[in-house]
């Protein structure tokens, strides 16, 4: 794809006989919000998995003051964080397809923003 686009830029535009339409500074603006949305999205299981053991760790701390939760927390939000890590890796193919397919589109729209000079 990528190169595709590479190539079908450089019969849309001519090397040096560009100008540059002050719009897509908004489409690139667009796009870069979008790619932080499905970025969060796939962070989001880990942090509320590591908000709630947290928040388990806070009351036992409470509960039993002598229990040392340093000790005990620093491993439990490791595996916990590496389990949901595992569970929400068998998503990244479907997301990273999506990302290459918005990336393609990005070029092509992008492209279309230079006139030529």
């Amino acid at each position: 794809y990528l190169i595709d686009a590479l190539i079908d830029s450089f019969k849309v535009v001519s090397v040096g006989g560009v100008i540059i339409n002050p719009l897509i500074y908004n489409v690139g603006l667009k796009y870069i919000v979008d790619f932080f949305v499905i970025a969060f999205r796939i962070v989001l299981p880990i942090f509320a998995a590591l908000l709630i053991v947290n928040a388990i760790l806070a009351i036992m701390a409470k509960v039993a003051p002598q229990m040392n939760m340093f000790v005990i927390g620093m491993q439990l939000k490791v595996f916990v964080g590496l389990a949901v890590m595992l569970i929400v890796m068998q998503l990244i193919p479907t997301v990273g397809e999506l990302i290459f397919d918005e990336m393609f589109d990005l070029m092509r729209t992008a492209i279309s923003y230079f006139e030529p000079g």
